[in-house]
């Protein structure tokens, strides 16, 4: 197959490997690509062969896969177009240590070892920059193999990353992961224990049949359109048959009274909706984390042994957007019949506060918003 170089420049520029390269460098890298066209199920490399090739993926797909001992195959990743593999090859021979082999009609571009280093006499700045990205890709890739992730196909992530914003500024989350940029951002902050989510797979369901219920509960209020509450409760059905769990990543013990949690598993099931909606991880503004799948979820300490969760209009503290009125039934006290107000003790508080008198007896009190250290914060 014959590409035009400017196709192939265009190409390489949305790679994330060549992401520095300016005009002049990506001119000379293009001169050292090859193109093939394999058909399916072509070997492009081979467990324990020499490293001598960069493999990206123009079109087609690719599966990384791994034999255990007695011949079995067990697949690792599946790596389709903008995907890079063999990366290393650029940096020594050592042996490869899994295969990798066509499943579609695919065609790839490739450069070899020899021609890298060849180039890099030519123009030392496009090694050096090339290098440092490749590092980044393998920092990345090593810290998804720590003891807390179980599943050995973390390691293998393509390298791409798409870019998330917060109120603290932008990062670059792997293309690969479900979760987003406040997931990223937790497992920087709360590694305590070394335990993730992922060892615990009855509360990753917990966690989808409560996001399900309340998606369900959101389209029947009209506070959430059909087709992005659809998609929410076809992910949360995608997790409670046992997928996405290695993407519920955050440690066991965290602080923020449980936030880290609760956003992992809705940025999680906001990119797996996205997915059925048919747009990219990442774009939010068609399901977001907050404004679609948190919606109406009680999110209150739920880890908290003494909460009962009342439902709320929006399940935060924020009033009902787009002009949108909550339902009076979602403002009742629970066990009274009465409908609450801000002002009223124990209307918008679900657990009580304990004081122990000089008695020596305990004795419940309702909790009020205002200086009540025990009542339940909002996650």
């Amino acid at each position: 197959m014959t590409m035009d170089p400017s196709e192939i420049m265009k190409f390489l520029g949305r790679i994330e490997l060549f992401k520095d390269l300016d005009a002049e460098e990506l001119t000379l890298l293009v001169e050292v690509v090859k193109i093939t066209e394999h058909g399916s199920g072509t070997l492009l490399f081979e467990e324990n062969s020499p490293r001598r090739k960069l493999f990206i993926i123009h079109r087609g797909e690719v599966e990384l896969f791994k034999k255990s001992p007695y011949g079995k195959e067990d697949r690792l990743a599946l790596f389709s177009q903008y995907d890079f593999l063999g990366e290393g090859a650029l940096m020594d021979d050592y042996p490869h240590s899994t295969s990798a082999r066509t499943l579609l009609a695919s065609t790839i571009l490739s450069i070899s070892r020899d021609d890298f280093t060849a180039l890099t006499g030519r123009k030392p700045s496009l090694a050096m920059k090339m290098l440092s990205r490749i590092a980044r890709v393998i920092s990345r890739r090593m810290r998804q193999t720590s003891s807390r992730v179980t599943n050995a196909s973390a390691q293998y992530m393509s390298g791409r990353t798409r870019n998330e914003h917060d109120l603290l500024g932008e990062r670059a989350v792997g293309a690969e992961c479900y979760y987003g940029i406040q997931t990223l951002r937790a497992l920087e902050n709360f590694n305590i224990s070394g335990v993730s989510l992922t060892h615990f797979s009855v509360l990753i369901h917990a966690l989808a049949m409560v996001k399900m219920a309340a998606a369900k509960a959101n389209m029947e209020l009209n506070l959430l359109s059909k087709p992005v509450g659809d998609a929410i409760v076809q992910a949360c059905g995608d997790i409670l048959n046992g997928r996405y769990h290695a993407h519920f990543v955050v440690d066991m013990i965290q602080g923020g009274a449980g936030t880290s949690t609760n956003m992992n598993a809705n940025e999680v099931i906001a990119n797996i909706a996205l997915k059925h909606l048919g747009y990219e991880k990442g774009e939010y503004r068609y399901c977001h984390p907050n404004n679609h799948v948190n919606v109406q979820t009680p999110l209150r300490r739920w880890h908290h042994g003494q909460c009962r969760p009342v439902p709320r209009a929006r399940g935060t503290e924020h009033r009902p957007r787009d002009g949108a009125q909550s339902d009076p039934r979602l403002r009742t006290m629970h066990g009274t019949g009465q409908r609450g107000t801000r002002d009223e003790p124990g209307s918008l508080r679900t657990c009580p506060r304990e004081t122990t008198s000089l008695a020596g007896t305990t004795q419940r009190t309702p909790g009020t918003r205002k200086h009540d250290p025990f009542t339940a914060t909002l996650i």
